[in-house]
């Protein structure tokens, strides 16, 4: 399989990679179902946050079909797994100010924002929808914030 562009930015591979290298491949096939949902995440989310910050824009984690999910411990109802969320950081920027500028600035039309914190690493996990529901999540707890 040949990766593509999903937006100027950001690509299929991007967005379906994984450390578990024995899912890989089949998560990218399966990911491709869900191009049209990715390049939406990409256009709404990625794409405002890098032009935003004039940064790399560094994925962690995008699409996840399901067994990749229940591997990495994934929450059951996880957008990542119909291509409506991602998991980054912003290279050089702190993840508190990504938060802020994403909830107070940005306009977004987020679905999720969650401050999300495992295993002493953070990152920002953001989802499309429009509900615009900010969470902090903590090794395994979570906490409404908005």
């Amino acid at each position: 399989m040949n990766d593509f562009k999903l937006t100027e930015h950001f690509t299929f591979f991007e967005l379906t990679r994984t450390d578990k290298t024995e899912f890989q491949e089949v998560n990218r096939k399966k990911g491709l179902c869900y191009t049209p949902e990715l390049t939406d995440l990409c256009k709404l989310v990625l794409e405002p946050v890098r032009a935003h910050y004039g940064k790399l824009v560094i994925v962690n984690s995008g699409f996840r079909y399901p067994d990749l999910n229940k591997a990495v411990g994934g929450s059951v109802t996880s957008q990542l797994m119909v291509g409506e969320a991602v998991d980054f950081h912003v290279d050089g920027v702190s993840i508190d100010d990504v938060l802020n500028w994403l909830w107070h600035e940005s306009g977004i039309p987020f679905g999720q924002l969650i401050d999300e914190r495992r295993n002493g690493e953070r990152w920002v996990h953001c989802s499309t929808g429009g509900k615009r529901e900010v969470l902090a999540f903590k090794d395994g707890v979570y906490a409404r914030l908005a």
